[in-house]
């Protein structure tokens, strides 16, 4: 008789992480009763379908168990051969914890089993530098210092060099011990803080380097620094009463002798100036620069050349101003170190007190304003000028408490004021903004004082606008003076007004209302627009005709006003100066910079011989050592074969193919041979034929980094 069959068993539901058990494949499910199903799983049985009622007859019906699709974190079934269940593991591998952030994925070999962690480990990661620190120097030679250097320095415990291979230069690693720099031709150097290995050349590097013990004691004398800078710069050309011109470059102020046409040079400040202001006796200066790098080492070095650097001051790089006697070149104080955060952008002198304050304008966000009284270093009051650029900023010459700014959107007429209480007074700062109705200008570039009294403003539309004394408002106004702005403005003796567009390049002198205009000169293309105004009235060569004009090519011209011609003083480069090379038989060098400009000086006269441009912008410069050859590299990986003699480019090349710049050019001391070092890391040499007129590449040199 055929009985109802049993239905099937419905297997438990897997816990999270469990795996499913193993059953046999020849099996034969037992008949179960109702209750012992209910005991085990706790549920009803459920009634045969009638497919199963009508199976067929045999007494005991062979099914298989499905198994239940498997969740993410179920394991598959294990099944054997012989149809017998397996067991269990008994020993399982550990389950590995979620690592953290900060944690490392521990490390299993073969067996299973966790190696151990390494006895020795790494090296702590140094700390990064602060802003002007340096790195600490360290004994190499193996006294009780060396401990601790090891553990401070990042130099690479190993170094390279150069094996040579086929057609190519590899890097072959080889240790090197703690043992006195020079040794084994390995020198190392840090420049800011980086470690710098080189490599003395094969034939010397047995030899070793010999180490000085004193320093020499023959110096470098400054002879003549050439351009000036007035690309970014404001008001930075002044007449002294010695009749010399005063304009800064870099961080030395030149003191420019135009009738002996010689130079002499302040070197006080250890980072670049921003900005000058010569006290209206004419002897005085002050300077202001910006921050600069804390060196300490080089404060004896700072010392010959101005001994205010022997007292102790902390803050002798930060950004201060300086008040220095233009005869001796001694300087008399230095304010601000410490107070002022970024820079200084503007400096002026009091007038009708005999300069006893000091006007200087931080550079920061907020302009901040500082009056000084410069003999005491006292700060005598403070205040926030603009959010925007300020350009320029100056004492009124008949009122010491009276000030003038100006800049982007920007007018401000400010006034010293002092509240006294019982036995002490606090001086404070209190501003009227300049209002321009119709004349309404995106910059104020420059500004000056009439005979009268009157604030004279020159602004980016290229209008004049007079401000009566102590008025916020426009008294009368000469509109569209020059075709764009108007770039820099002086009041002669007479009471006439010079004025420099920047755009247009006119040098226009205007009567005493301002509105005619008497001569005027238009620069050439080359020398760019005006940035600066002159007079050389104390000048007895030019007898009161001359003006000296900056212009913002970073050159210094002279305009004859009887003659109306302008002459090119000085002419230095416009853009970053990287090629420099010197004649290895006359007294003359060239120097090229990004804009592509290729110049020859004659050392003698100071002088440019020859000016050229390139299509690139320059790199590198070498001189043929017999020939009248100059080789010009470009950060575009061509290079100029240049005629020195008259400036024609003979050859042009291309050194690899990734158009790299050319770092450096040298020649073998005979001519025969051009190394190129290229930015690629290879070295491209080259076959000299036909005095120094054509070229063959031989071969490339590679160099791999470790």
């Amino acid at each position: 008789m055929n009985g109802p069959t049993k239905a099937k068993l419905k297997p438990k539901p897997l816990i999270r992480g469990q795996s499913m058990p193993a059953f046999k494949l020849n099996e034969v499910i037992a008949e179960a009763s109702d209750e012992q199903l209910q005991q085990q799983h706790r549920q009803p049985v459920a009634k045969s379908s009638t497919e199963d009622s009508k199976a067929t007859n045999s007494p005991q019906l062979k099914r298989t168990s499905k198994p239940k699709p498997l969740l993410r974190v179920e394991s598959s079934p294990n099944f054997k051969l012989s149809g017998e269940k397996t067991e269990e593991k008994s020993k399982q591998m550990p389950k590995p914890k979620p690592l953290l952030r900060v944690e490392s994925v521990p490390i299993f070999n073969l067996t299973g089993e966790k190696n151990e962690e390494k006895s020795k480990k790494m090296p702590p990661k140094p700390k990064p530098l602060l802003r002007g620190q340096s790195l600490p120097i360290f004994n190499l030679t193996g006294d009780k210092t060396a401990e601790m250097a090891k553990q401070r320095r990042f130099v690479s415990e190993s170094t390279s060099t150069l094996r040579m291979s086929g057609s190519s230069v590899e890097f072959k690693k080889q240790e090197i011990t703690d043992k006195p720099i020079g040794q084994n031709g390995v020198f190392r150097q840090y420049l800011r803080g980086r470690p710098i290995t080189m490599f003395a050349p094969s034939d010397s590097a047995d030899q070793g380097a010999k180490k000085e013990s004193t320093l020499p004691t023959e110096m470098l004398r400054a002879e003549w620094v050439y351009g000036y800078r007035g690309r970014d710069c404001a008001d930075n050309l002044h007449e002294l009463a010695s009749g010399e011109i005063i304009y800064n470059i870099a961080s030395v102020a030149v003191l420019y002798d135009p009738r002996a046409g010689t130079q002499r040079h302040y070197l006080g400040h250890n980072s670049s100036i921003q900005c000058l202001a010569v006290h209206p006796a004419g002897v005085l200066v002050t300077s202001g620069q910006v921050m600069g790098v804390n060196r300490r080492e080089q404060i004896s070095v700072y010392e010959k050349f101005d001994g205010f650097y022997g007292t102790p001051d902390p803050n002798w790089y930060k950004p201060h101003v300086r008040v220095w006697d233009s005869k001796t070149l001694q300087t008399l104080a230095v304010i601000g170190g410490g107070k002022l955060q970024f820079g200084v952008c503007a400096v002026s002198f009091s007038v009708s007190d005999g300069g006893d304050r000091v006007l200087a304008v931080d550079d920061s966000p907020g302009k901040i304003m500082t009056v000084w009284d410069w003999k005491n270093g006292h700060l005598l009051c403070e205040a926030v000028a603009t959010r925007d650029l300020l350009e320029t900023a100056a004492f009124h010459p008949m009122d010491s408490d009276m000030m003038v700014t100006a800049g982007k959107n920007h007018l401000g007429f400010w006034t010293i004021k002092k509240i006294t209480a019982g036995s002490s007074s606090k001086a404070f700062l209190t501003m009227k903004k300049g209002l321009f109705a119709e004349h309404q200008a995106k910059f104020v570039h420059c500004l000056d004082f009439g005979d009268n009294g009157d604030v004279i403003t020159g602004d980016s539309k290229g209008s004049i606008l007079v401000w009566k004394k102590g008025c916020n408002r426009i008294s009368h106004a000469n509109p569209a003076a020059h075709k764009g702005g108007i770039m820099a403005m002086r009041v002669t003796s007479e009471g006439t007004l010079v004025t420099g567009g920047g755009k247009d390049r006119r040098v226009v002198l205007w009567d005493r209302s301002y509105t005619r205009s008497l001569r005027e000169c238009k620069l050439d293309k080359s020398l760019g627009g005006v940035r600066s105004i002159c007079t050389a009235d104390k000048c007895q060569m030019f007898s009161g005709n001359g003006l000296f004009l900056g212009t913002l090519s970073n050159a210094l011209c002279h305009w004859t006003l009887d003659l109306e011609t302008v002459e090119s003083v000085s002419k230095g480069h416009a853009d970053e100066l990287w090629g420099l090379a010197a004649h290895p038989r006359k007294p003359q060098f060239v120097t090229c910079d990004y804009s592509g400009l290729v110049v020859l000086w004659e050392s003698k006269t100071h002088r440019p011989v020859w000016r050229t441009q390139i299509k690139f912008a320059a790199q590198s410069a070498q001189f043929h050592p017999t020939e009248e050859i100059l080789l010009i590299g470009t950060t575009a990986g061509r290079w100029y074969c240049i005629d020195a003699s008259s400036a024609a480019i003979i050859e042009e090349n291309q050194a690899g193919e990734d158009k790299k710049q050319l770092d450096c050019l040298r020649f073998s001391p005979d001519g025969a041979i051009l190394a190129i070092g290229s930015h690629d890391n290879h070295i491209y040499m080259y076959n000299v034929e036909n005095h120094g007129k054509s070229y063959k590449k031989t071969t490339r040199y590679e160099t791999l980094c470790p």
